[in-house]
């Protein structure tokens, strides 16, 4: 039944999923202006690092500064392919949006080498 509901208000407010694609879009071209290669045609980004204990240590320091990406690390996927993941709404501001691209390349050129992935 819930399903259902779901599905029939995103029937009934295509402006909610056109904007959530808008906010993908703006958002990777965010990261890629930061020099951060990540790609989705879906709300979730993956943020691709490889090394478990870097991805969890980005995160960390990413949650310390306000925002919530998960690690997302062996066995869940690979080893060596760990990722953090962004999860973004249709709400989301393009300020809220940068500001966060601006905090994951900083974070990721302490932790990760230089952060560009």
């Amino acid at each position: 039944a819930a399903a259902l509901k779901g599905l029939e208000y995103i029937e009934q407010h295509p402006e909610r999923v056109r904007a959530l694609r808008e906010n993908v879009s703006f958002f990777c071209g965010c990261l890629a202006g930061q020099g951060i290669r990540a790609r989705s045609e879906t709300a979730i980004i993956p943020i691709h690092i490889g090394d478990e204990r870097r991805a969890a240590e980005a995160s960390q320091a990413l949650l310390d500064a306000g925002y919530f990406l998960s690690a997302i690390r062996y066995p869940t996927v690979g080893r060596g392919r760990a990722r953090l993941r962004a999860a973004l709404m249709a709400t989301h501001t393009r300020e809220q949006l940068q500001s966060a691209a601006g905090a994951i390349a900083a974070v990721l050129r302490a932790c990760c080498e230089g952060g560009v992935l």
